[in-house]
């Protein structure tokens, strides 16, 4: 009779994949929303995304869209599976510093905005 314990391994095949979910500001001023937000959100359905701010909480929301003729409509850049927005004159509009050093970026924690497709960008403490 074997005592031989038997096992029923699963092959991983996303190597090289992140399924974090995050935004992150980098030094160049970008908005990058993650791999695993872009899967979660379906960013990378849309042609592009709008900025929005509320001033007072503090809370920075992003609107994916298709609709070209929006006003602010910022051009969704894919580099590898994550997308990059720039964002700079919209942090300067809303006094909203980014001042970060060569190495640091700034991250959110991400909430999605009920059914109006919008994804709030909370301040990570």
């Amino acid at each position: 009779m074997s005592t031989e314990k038997k096992y029923n391994f699963e092959t991983f095949t996303d190597v090289g994949k992140t399924y974090n979910d995050y935004v992150s500001i980098r030094k160049s001023v970008q908005l990058v929303i993650s791999a695993g937000t872009v899967r979660r959100y379906n960013v990378d359905d849309y042609y592009g995304t709008i900025m929005m701010y509320d001033p007072y909480n503090k809370v920075i929301g992003i609107k994916p869209t298709n609709d070209r003729t929006r006003p602010g409509l910022s051009k969704n850049r894919a580099s590898n599976v994550e997308i990059q927005v720039s964002i700079k004159s919209f942090l300067d509009n809303y006094r909203i510093p980014y001042d970060l050093d060569s190495t640091s970026k700034c991250n959110f924690t991400l909430e999605k905005g009920g059914e109006s497709g919008v994804i709030l960008l909370l301040p990570s403490l």
